[in-house]
């Protein structure tokens, strides 16, 4: 009889990230006293965790001492390990600081790819977990984000078409390196190999205003998921927020981020992989549904409907963060008063920014805009094309100077 185990896969927590300034740390909190719940409740063996744990990369006091609460109380349940890889938005060396510390809670960690074309041994970064009893039951290729200097040498005269190669091409060779250290290692035995990543794979799907950041140089269509050999029989993403298998691949799924990390995800039921093998041959995967612990809502439409909802959000009383989108006729001005005196009487709904989509907001160019947009929500690359688009920028300009500037991006964020 095989044996059985039982993984839960969640990603992309991004600890400490806030919605239009308004800080979420109690989100987080119930999130984390519910996963920890669960673990308990369906005998959960192994928890994965790819990528992103933090938003930043100089996480805040109170997002560090949530992460660290939670890898001590991990301990304390039936889950007898947790491997943790870093995300683009982490910080390589405070994830790997503490590792050793860690380990001595069975929590794994690998912030820094542990080896790249220059040198390193791709075993480094195959975790075997043991059973109760101590025999081999899980073979972990905990592949962490990988940098650009980790999968490319750089090579002088290269176009953005060859250096988006070279990056995809690097990719590919690291995850065929380390599934043939983690092949040599199970040496034929039935035991299963999940394979980690945070990175973008080609069919995935994202939403506007989710808060995905461009993770490599160029390589805007990500890597063909055929990357991912037949030696691995799960394959656990991060990076992308939508719950989602990797086009017709069931085995190979993004969990999405637990709760909405911005207006685009308002609605979307966010969820956490769970993983059951008895053996390789047997696998089952199914999602748990993660409870919203804050709801979040557009409200959309022209005067009318805008008041009617909120009038009916009003009298469910429980409080919920607003987007108003006006689509009217009428100029946003005349409108803003009635929200605003809705807004001042109903305490439980509280508008966190306004979009103006009114026939009127269109300039004597005929090209729409948005008014009321708040800046410090719009992310580095979009506020980029923003840049190159107010400079008349032509197309043809466009793709060497987007790449520089993710170069740079991911040089400063993960600097810190």
């Amino acid at each position: 009889m095989n044996h059985q185990i039982r993984i839960f896969h969640t990603s992309d927590w991004h600890l400490g990230r806030a919605l239009h300034e308004r800080q979420r740390d109690d989100e987080y909190r119930m999130f984390l006293d519910w996963l920890v719940q669960k673990i308990e409740d369906e005998k959960i063996d192994v928890l994965l965790i790819s990528g992103d744990i933090f938003d930043t990369s100089n996480a805040s006091h109170i997002a560090q001492r949530q992460y660290y609460n939670f890898c001590r109380r991990l301990s304390g349940t039936c889950c007898r390990h947790a491997v943790i890889t870093s995300g683009n938005h982490d910080s390589t060396s405070f994830i790997d600081v503490p590792s050793r510390v860690l380990e001595c809670l069975n929590v794994h960690v690998i912030g820094q790819a542990r080896f790249n074309t220059r040198s390193g041994d791709p075993k480094d970064e195959v975790i075997v977990l043991k059973d109760a009893s101590g025999a081999d039951e899980l073979i972990v290729a905990a592949v962490p984000f990988l940098a650009e200097g980790d999968v490319r040498l750089s090579e002088g005269g290269e176009d953005i078409g060859a250096r988006e190669k070279n990056v995809t091409d690097g990719i590919a060779r690291h995850y065929e390196l380390v599934a043939q250290a983690a092949e040599e290692i199970r040496a034929g035995r039935d035991i299963p190999v999940v394979a980690m990543g945070h990175l973008f794979v080609q069919g995935g799907k994202i939403v506007e205003d989710d808060g995905v950041r461009v993770t490599y140089v160029g390589s805007l269509g990500g890597v063909n998921a055929n990357i991912f050999s037949s030696t691995y029989d799960y394959v656990a993403l991060g990076h992308l927020h939508v719950p989602q298998a990797v086009g017709d691949c069931e085995y190979i799924r993004y969990s999405g981020s637990p709760i909405a990390m911005g207006f685009g995800e308002a609605g979307q039921q966010k969820s956490i992989c769970r993983v059951v093998f008895n053996g390789r041959s047997q696998r089952e995967i199914s999602m748990c549904e993660i409870p919203v612990f804050h709801k979040i809502e557009n409200v959309c439409g022209d005067q009318k409907e805008i008041r009617s909802r909120l009038m009916e959000l009003a009298a469910l009383g429980e409080e919920i963060y607003i987007s108003v989108i006006y689509h009217g006729d009428d100029p946003l001005d005349s409108v803003t008063g009635i929200i605003e005196d809705i807004l001042e009487a109903q305490k439980n709904i509280i508008c966190l920014c306004t979009k103006n989509l009114s026939k009127r907001s269109v300039d004597a160019g005929g090209i729409a805009y948005i008014r009321d947009e708040v800046i410090s929500e719009i992310n580095e690359q979009d506020m980029f094309i923003k840049l190159l688009d107010t400079n008349d920028v032509s197309e043809a300009e466009r793709p060497e100077l987007i790449s520089t500037f993710n170069e740079l991006l991911d040089i400063v964020q993960r600097e810190g």
